[in-house]
């Protein structure tokens, strides 16, 4: 049973002349929870809705600022959600995040809302994030695979609590961005942290990896996409594996040097904490390329 919402917010036309802004809010389980929409000009038809989630400490306002989505959003005309989390942090799944709130049914309700007031494809819903919210993105793939259509994964790596939480065997397609030099979500596994205190521990990248080709029933072997040039001290590839049952690969961009960051986006914090932002290519773009290939079959 979904909890009592009730939206705060009027929101506007989602056919609008110009690009528009606005903030949204909702109340869910008796808390009043709140979103960034941003819905470009014109376009034709439904349009699908990505969803965008902050990493732990961040919020909504700065996704933007971070990834540049609302760009690409008004180039290819896709409405961006950036809903933000309770106290700049989301329940991802990891005992180290466990607050009591259920940002899972909250998702799904803000789904359901949006779908119902705006002409959005229902088929064409996705879900990414960076560190804290790429590992809420995942959890989403497990649990709510009837109503996200790919899911993108930035700077988290595969939690120990996602292996156990998975709520159906349905695959999700997904992209996974791993910096091999990040110092907050360790490439060879480990205690979750850095200098900000340990939150749990998570798989291997490979693990990882692994684990996603096997949900996805996946063939095992990757093939290289494409391979950048160094610069500024890294190194990035993108390796995909194809799905055995046509339409749920698993896509990997693996940054040699890289960090806690999005690829292509702000540096939000000095390199000396979360490492380096990769230049070779622009994550949001390739996160988009990705989602817009696949939909909700019926």
């Amino acid at each position: 049973m979904l909890p009592l919402v009730q939206i705060v917010s009027e929101p506007t036309s989602a056919k609008a002349t110009a690009a528009t802004d606005l903030h949204g809010s909702l109340l869910a389980a008796g808390t009043t929870r709140k979103y960034h929409l941003h819905i470009p000009a014109g376009g034709e038809g439904a349009a699908p809705l990505v969803i965008a989630l902050h990493g732990g400490g961040g919020k909504a306002s700065g996704m933007n600022i971070l990834t540049h989505l609302n760009e690409i959003a008004d180039r290819h005309k896709f409405i961006v959600c950036c809903p933000e989390g309770i106290d700049h942090k989301w329940n991802d799944g990891r005992r180290a995040t466990e607050n009591g709130v259920d940002d899972v049914s909250f998702v799904r309700v803000l789904i359901e809302q949006l779908c119902d007031r705006y002409e959005i494809d229902r088929s064409r819903v996705y879900a990414t994030g960076i560190s804290n919210g790429g590992f809420l993105a995942q959890r989403l793939a497990l649990t709510l695979p009837q109503s996200i259509a790919a899911v993108a994964s930035v700077a988290a790596s595969v939690a120990d609590e996602l292996r156990v939480i998975c709520n159906s065997n349905k695959p999700v397609p997904i992209l996974l961005v791993l910096g091999t030099e990040d110092p907050l979500i360790p490439f060879q596994g480990g205690t979750v942290g850095g200098v900000f205190g340990p939150k749990g521990s998570v798989l291997s990248a490979a693990e990882s990896i692994d684990f996603w080709v096997k949900h996805n029933r996946c063939r095992s072997e990757a093939k290289l996409l494409w391979q950048s040039e160094p610069e500024g001290g890294m190194t990035a590839k993108q390796m995909l594996y194809e799905s055995e049952q046509a339409g749920c690969p698993v896509m990997v961009f693996e940054i040699e040097g890289g960090g806690h960051t999005w690829p292509g986006g702000f540096q939000y914090y000095s390199k000396r904490f979360i490492g380096k932002t990769c230049r070779s290519f622009d994550a949001s773009e390739e996160i988009w390329k990705f989602f817009r290939h696949h939909r909700i079959a019926n």
